[in-house]
């Protein structure tokens, strides 16, 4: 996510943008005021940009003596999406935000995001349906959001990588090749485009690996086979980025 006083990650961009790969950027609304020229050519060369709900930055929950309610959910929410639609000129479908709370996930659904990212492990990793706001008759109907989780990675750093580096790529092929769908964080860098631009040109390309956006993967997994059973290694898993 990009948030507080981080930097517009062009290099990034470039790299994505010369292999015609698209990418969900999340920023929070402060980002999103101070930076909205890179959003609105990030949004004009196709890829989709998102709101981060910052649990301090909006919500000042490290103040707060109770958990905001259904309705402070929804009204940050709004002002978010309200900025970045205005930034980008371009319909906001993706949230993310570090822990998902029940309200906050009803607030996301009753928004009408089409997908839900939180740092979180969904349950035997496949994306799961959000829960939606009671229907009136003491029943909840199954949401239309989808709430997608890291992936199937096997220790503690979860999706994001812990720094631009080989090894970190190369952890992010190891997951990507023995699992059906992985999610990758991406950090802003001033290493992360070259270091994208080989990793692309080792992995992504050559094993026509599918890359999509948020949106795109919360949309497939509303067909039965959109994932599929598990598939064997496509590549060598030791060493598949080197410098």
């Amino acid at each position: 996510p990009l948030f507080g006083e981080a930097k517009p990650p062009q290099d990034l961009m470039t790299a994505l943008n010369i292999h015609d790969l698209k990418a969900t950027l999340l920023v929070t609304q402060t980002w999103a005021e101070a930076n909205g020229e890179f959003l609105q050519q990030a949004a004009n060369s196709g890829h989709e940009v998102g709101l981060w709900l910052s649990l301090s930055e909006d919500l000042n929950l490290s103040e707060r003596a109770a958990d905001p309610d259904l309705r402070e959910w929804i009204a940050v929410m709004k002002r978010g999406r309200k900025t970045i639609r205005k930034q980008t000129r371009q319909p906001v479908s993706t949230i993310g935000m570090a822990m998902l709370p029940p309200a906050a996930e009803i607030a996301a659904e009753a928004m009408g995001f089409r997908a839900i990212l939180p740092v979180e492990r969904t349950l035997h990793d496949r994306p799961r349906r959000a829960r939606a706001a009671s229907t009136g008759n003491g029943r909840a109907s199954n949401g239309q959001a989808r709430i997608i989780g890291q992936g199937a990675y096997e220790d503690g750093c979860g999706h994001m990588l812990p720094h631009w580096s080989p090894a970190a790529l190369d952890r992010a092929t190891s997951v990507a090749a023995r699992s059906t769908w992985t999610r990758i964080g991406l950090p802003p860098d001033p290493l992360s485009g070259s270091l994208f631009d080989r990793w692309a040109e080792t992995v992504l390309i050559p094993h026509k690996w599918r890359v999509v956006t948020a949106s795109e993967m919360a949309e497939a997994t509303k067909r039965p086979d959109a994932l599929g059973a598990a598939r064997p290694p496509e590549i060598p898993i030791p060493k598949a980025i080197k410098i």
